[in-house]
């Protein structure tokens, strides 16, 4: 199990009051927030805590498979995780008048495919898993590998994706890494590239210089590819793969806040 059982991996939510009036203001605009393989909304609440500061709805859904236990993830597929999304996203497009999607990683395919697919109004993608060298060296050793190693341990704790790597204490995730999740994580990599041309909202990319799980093409890749006019790159200098908990946390907060400001038509407010 995780090492630090301090830390809650449930969804968690911040709705923000209605507004009065008829005009978009914070409170009618919803932001998704989608967390990577073997984590837990927990490396997105940093985030979600500064977007419900500055007005906005918030919701972290926990995805099928992660929060218990490694083997639970074993039996969770790339529809799940896309269909749970979807569902959480449905409830918040019926109350609120403008809606964005959040995802990190494994997080930021699940995005993807679903701005593809349905009424969103941006995507911003942590460090997004289009390209990542690891998955595909896990999946080539899978048909080799003996049943008792279907699940390989993880090296965070000795080597963690951080430049602080004191971070890590803000991340519940597992502590293995289930060879089946790798296989469905490279079966939404080819979906969502084969839907990149579909993808037409506004999209921010953000994507640490030191990240060694994806790889730094995955980035201008997805860009090149992506059918968005209104798109941009953002590359954090001093960060590795879990940008919302690592040293310029504080940075990827302030771009999501004024991404989102100027593509729902608010005037943006400092707090």
């Amino acid at each position: 199990m995780p090492p630090y059982p301090h830390l809650d991996p449930a969804p968690f939510a911040f709705p923000a009051p209605p507004p009065a009036g008829t005009s978009t203001r914070p409170g009618d605009v919803g932001v998704l927030l989608l967390h990577g393989l073997t984590g837990s909304p927990t490396e997105m609440r940093g985030l979600g805590e500064h977007l419900h500061q500055h007005g906005f709805s918030v919701s972290a859904p926990l995805l099928p498979g992660h929060g218990t236990h490694h083997f639970d993830l074993e039996k969770a597929t790339k529809e799940q995780w896309i269909e749970a999304a979807r569902a959480e996203l449905r409830l918040m497009r019926a109350s609120m008048r403008k809606t964005f999607i959040v995802g990190q990683s494994m997080g930021g395919l699940v995005a993807l495919a679903l701005a593809a697919e349905e009424s969103v109004d941006g995507v911003v993608g942590l460090a997004p898993a289009l390209v990542v060298s690891r998955l595909a060296w896990f999946a080539h050793l899978c048909p080799a590998l003996p049943r008792g190693l279907r699940h390989l341990p993880k090296l965070e704790e000795r080597h963690p994706d951080l430049r602080e790597p004191s971070q890590l204490r803000e991340v519940w995730s597992y502590t293995h890494t289930p060879l089946a999740a790798v296989r469905e994580v490279l079966r939404l990599q080819n979906d969502v590239r084969g839907l990149l041309p579909r993808i037409t909202q506004p999209i921010l990319v953000l994507q640490g210089r030191h990240d060694q799980t994806v790889s730094l093409d995955s980035a201008t890749r997805l860009l090149d590819e992506v059918g968005s006019v209104d798109k941009e790159l953002v590359w954090l200098e001093d960060s590795g793969h879990i940008i919302s908990v690592d040293r310029q946390r504080q940075a990827v907060f302030a771009r999501a806040v004024a991404f989102i400001h100027s593509r729902a038509d608010l005037q943006r407010q400092e707090r």
